[in-house]
């Protein structure tokens, strides 16, 4: 780790490169690591910040540095140690690409697997790798950005080690800013559901008080055929086994301000929640739409278009629908009307997709929905055998 830090009076802010990948050209790709610290502090939390993995969601960044100016600005408000994490895919962040430049696969989905070895077996067969297994064990020796972050995971597990973890993404131009909460999942060979309820409930907590619209993500064994556990939050929750979460803040490739400040008071509350900022109120979230669920909520593609043709949507982002009610219309480039966007459930819109030409069956958004009786906390044995094949 090559850096640099300065002390002041109450903090100590060290700035430093953590050493990603050597490239063939002879080059390297490099992480900056900024750590702020407070000098004898009464709390030992620790705080991690990460953003900007795909390098085309670019808030996360600018709300990276603006955390950075608050907590200097303020060392008497600041206890145990922060760390920031500005940009994880710095390549990508450099080409506006979501994937980084020396490897074309998603980098959040690369991350180390919590996944034990033998599950997914059928029963009647002998204890050996599923295809699940084989191909990750391909991709870890032919994709380097599965070594490069299995790296950069030990270095946080073991040097950062960290008690609480937001990472920061954006979604869609047309979306409000929300929270994804990853679903749990456990070895029920050496664990309980029980004795997993009370990292569920911490994490759960901590998601609440950031004072943004909270999403769960998909159903459990969709969550790992998508590889959702091997994303940022994703590990730091399954593997880590620590509180947390992605928040997703609004358009990519551009920086609203106001989910750059929504982005900014979320963060900060969760500062709080963690004893690593000691202001008594939380800071309020009036710049963007904030959705309060009695019942959880979870993440649904919805809705397809009926028709090819033009979308133009009724229902703006943050707003409830109910079963029955006409989200669009898809019509004919002539104008003439193809078909009305019909919901055929109650849900609320968090996010259009980019973009108005649109092919039959086309999804057209995101929504939230009732999560009903999903599970939120599953042992690995219980998944459906196609979850790995």
């Amino acid at each position: 780790m090559l850096g640099s830090f300065c002390t002041m009076a109450e903090l100590k802010v060290t700035r430093e490169t953590f050493p990603l990948l050597e490239l063939p050209s002879g080059d390297s790709v490099g992480i900056r690591v900024v750590t702020i610290e407070k000098v004898n502090s009464s709390s030992t939390s620790t705080f991690l910040i990460t953003a900007n993995i795909h390098g085309d969601e670019v808030t996360g960044v600018v709300v990276s540095h603006r955390l950075i100016d608050w907590l200097c600005e303020n060392p008497e408000k600041v206890e145990g140690k922060i760390v920031i994490i500005p940009s994880l895919n710095p390549s990508g962040l450099l080409q506006a690409s979501r994937f980084p430049a020396f490897d074309a696969q998603d980098p959040n989905r690369t991350w180390p697997d919590s996944k034990p070895k033998n599950i997914g077996v059928a029963p009647d067969e002998p204890k050996t790798d599923t295809w699940y297994d084989i191909q990750k064990q391909v991709e870890d020796r032919t994709r380097p950005q599965n070594e490069a972050f299995n790296r950069l995971y030990a270095f946080i597990e073991d040097t950062i080690r960290p008690d609480y973890h937001v990472d920061l993404h954006t979604f869609s131009t047309i979306s409000i800013p929300f929270i994804f909460l990853d679903r749990l999942t456990f070895n029920n060979e050496n664990e309980t559901k029980d004795q997993e309820t009370p990292l569920w409930d911490r994490t759960n907590e901590f998601v609440q008080q950031l004072g943004l619209t909270v999403v769960m993500e998909r159903p459990v064994h969709l969550y790992i055929k998508q590889k959702l556990h091997r994303s940022t939050s994703g590990t730091t929750l399954n593997k880590l086994r620590i509180p947390s979460c992605t928040i997703e803040l609004g358009p990519m490739d551009c920086v609203p301000p106001a989910c750059r400040s929504a982005g900014v008071s979320a963060v900060l509350n969760g500062l709080i929640h963690a004893g690593n900022i000691t202001n008594t109120e939380r800071f309020p979230i009036t710049e963007v739409p904030v959705l309060r669920f009695e019942k959880p909520h979870r993440y649904l593609v919805y809705p397809l278009s009926p028709a090819t043709g033009i979308v133009d949507f009724y229902v703006t982002c943050g707003e409830p629908f109910k079963q029955g009610e006409t989200l669009g219309v898809i019509r004919h480039m002539n104008g003439q009307l193809q078909a009305e966007v019909k919901a055929d459930m109650d849900g609320y819109i968090i996010a259009w997709f980019n973009g108005v030409a649109v092919h039959k069956n086309q999804p057209l958004g995101m929504v939230a929905v009732e999560d009903g009786n999903v599970p939120i906390i599953a042992a690995w044995q219980d998944l459906p055998l196609a979850t790995f094949y």
